[in-house]
Parts: structure tokens; C-alpha cells; sequence
């Protein structure tokens, strides 16, 4: 006796699943059955396509955000070093720094007007005395460097082989960042904006939208970073002056130090903060990459080393330097 049966309508034969099912009740015989009947699914030529793109979109996108936060999000470094800045004059306050071609670290101690010159172990191999107080420096090749001395409205060409300033270039006006590009100084003046100079002195260029207190670094590609202090943003120019980002973020205020990767990824300190953040090459979003649980206590200025793909920070407000080093395993 079957019991509970639904039977398809004549003619639809070929859309219909049957399945046959034995009831399990306790008042069921061995001949008890049911018949469950669904529709079986046509896929047209055109579903099966839209089914295939959509897949093939899932794919693509989980593939981009994967680079993305592998290259990116998952960036991570590992404390090195930390190595206090001695000095037999006042406290020294570490504002710059920078690298030779040789990997020899360069510094701006701006307390007591030197420069010192530490090699690849960390330890200090020249001392050089400048005759003003150095807010920046920039690489120009592997024994001449310039330096803003702001107090004095002018930049310091310095022999590191003979310790001696060989130029002064005078701007007539207050410099804060510097950096060196396509053979031409880019300072960031007060009034005047960022301004481009040829190594005798002679004015190039001229952003007058970026003024204020700013520092800079550049790429290998000649584009110019700015972190613009008061405003707290971060702006990317290409050679010609033409801006290609600007970057601001509620939670990044008093950028003081910035420096660029081999990638185009930007790390900037916060002055007073404990936070090193980091800028995908984009100039889209941020994140923060070191903090006061590795070690970051008063940051001043950043550099990242691209031969020993390490970050240097000024640390514990301008008295020490830490090195970290890129985990080989986020690039």
C-alpha cells in the first residue's frame, strides 16, 4: 500500500526529480513509500556564462586584496638595535637622517650643530661640526651632503672626507625639510613653498601652495613626499611639481619625520606620539606599523634604509636611534 503520494503533472516529465523515500513511523509497513518530487534547475547558456564571470570577478578580487595585504597591510618589522647618541656637550636631539651609498648612517644633531657619521655596525665614525643648528639633511653622493641650518636661512654643503663646509647656499628664508633629486636640492621654505635649486644656488622651481613648517624625502623615480606639519598631510609630487596624492587621516596629526620605500610605501613618526604609521603607494590609506609596544617612545624622524631594508627612527625624543628590520616574509 503506498500512502502520501504527490505525482507530477503529464507533460512536465522532463523538468521533475523523483525521489523515493520509505516513511519510518511507528504504524508504517514495509510497503509504506513516499514520493518527494522536485524541479531539476535548466541552466541556459547565458546563466552558465554570468555564473563563469562571476566567479572568474571572486577570483580576481580575492587575488588583488591578497597582494594588496600581503604587500601592504602585513608589512611588519623586528626591533634590531637601540643605540643612545653620546655626546659630552648637552642632550643630544637626533632631527634627520639619512644614508650614504656605501650603507654608512648619516645624523643631524641639532642641540649641539653636528653631523655624525655611523657605519653599517652602528658605530660612530665621524663627528663634524656645522655652524648652525642642522634641521635636515640630504644625500647629494658618497662624500658631499647638504644641510638646512633654519636659524641662519641657508644650506650647508658638507665634505664628509674633509669634515669642511665647502658652499653656503643662501635662501632668505626659514628651511625645515630638505631632500636631493634629479640634481637639484628641493627645500621646503616657510614662505616661499618647496623650492628647487641647482647646487650653486640657483632657484628652478617652485610649489608656493606648500608653505610651512614641512619635510621631505624622494624616490628613486624623482617623485618628492611631503609631510606638511601643521596641516598633517602627507603630498606626493612627481619631478615636474605636479601633485599626485594628498594624504590625510583623522588619526595622524604633527608629522615630523617621512621617508619612502624601494615600493613607494611612505613611513611617517608623529611628533609627541608613539606611533610610526606607513602609506600604501597609492596615497590611499594608512596604518600604523610600530608603537609603544616595539619600542617607540617619542619619535622624531624616520629613514628607511634601502640597501639593509631596515627602518631607522629617532627614538626616546631625539636621544637614541632604534633600527628595525623588514620581516623578509611580509614583502
Amino acid at each position: 500500500m503506498f500512502s502520501n503520494v504527490s505525482l507530477p503533472a503529464q507533460g512536465n516529465e522532463d523538468i521533475i526529480e523523483k525521489t523515493i523515500k520509505r516513511n519510518k513511523t511507528n504504524t508504517s509497513t514495509d510497503n509504506d513509500y513516499s514520493i518527494q518530487c522536485s524541479p531539476k534547475k535548466k541552466h541556459t547558456e547565458t546563466e552558465n556564462k554570468k555564473t563563469e564571470k562571476s566567479e572568474i570577478e571572486k577570483t580576481e578580487k580575492s587575488e588583488i586584496e591578497k597582494t594588496e595585504k600581503s604587500g601592504f597591510e602585513r608589512l611588519k618589522f623586528d626591533n634590531q638595535k637601540t643605540f643612545d647618541i653620546k655626546c659630552s656637550e648637552s642632550k643630544p636631539w637626533i632631527s634627520s637622517i639619512d644614508e650614504l651609498p656605501n650603507g654608512n648612517v648619516v645624523l643631524t644633531d641639532f642641540c649641539n650643530c653636528k653631523l655624525y657619521v655611523y657605519n653599517q655596525s652602528l658605530e660612530i665614525y665621524k663627528a663634524i661640526d656645522v655652524s648652525g643648528k642642522p634641521c635636515a639633511i640630504a644625500v647629494i653622493n658618497s662624500d658631499k651632503i647638504a644641510v638646512t641650518l633654519q636659524e641662519k636661512k641657508s644650506v650647508a654643503l658638507v665634505n664628509i672626507l674633509t669634515r669642511k663646509t665647502f658652499r653656503y647656499l643662501n635662501v632668505e628664508d626659514s628651511c625645515h625639510g630638505i631632500t636631493y633629486t634629479d640634481d637639484n636640492l628641493v627645500l621646503n621654505c616657510l614662505e616661499k613653498g618647496l623650492t628647487f635649486i641647482s647646487l650653486d644656488g640657483a632657484v628652478q622651481n617652485t610649489i608656493s601652495d606648500v608653505t610651512g613648517e614641512a619635510y621631505l624625502c624622494s624616490s628613486d623615480n624623482g617623485n618628492i613626499y611631503c609631510a606638511v606639519y601643521w596641516s598633517h598631510k602627507v603630498l606626493c609630487f612627481n619631478r615636474q611639481g605636479d601633485e599626485i596624492y594628498s594624504f590625510s587621516n583623522l588619526t595622524m596629526k604633527c608629522i615630523r619625520g617621512i621617508s619612502v620605500d624601494h615600493q613607494g610605501q611612505v613611513f611617517t613618526s608623529e611628533f609627541g606620539k608613539n606611533k610610526i604609521h606607513v602609506i600604501n603607494s597609492e596615497g590611499t590609506k594608512s596604518h600604523v606599523i610600530l608603537s609603544k609596544k616595539h619600542g617607540i617612545n617619542k619619535p622624531l624622524c624616520v629613514h628607511f634604509n634601502r640597501n639593509d631594508m631596515c627602518l631607522y627612527v629617532s627614538n626616546n625624543d631625539g636621544e637614541s636611534v632604534s633600527m628595525y628590520k623588514l620581516d623578509s616574509s611580509s614583502e
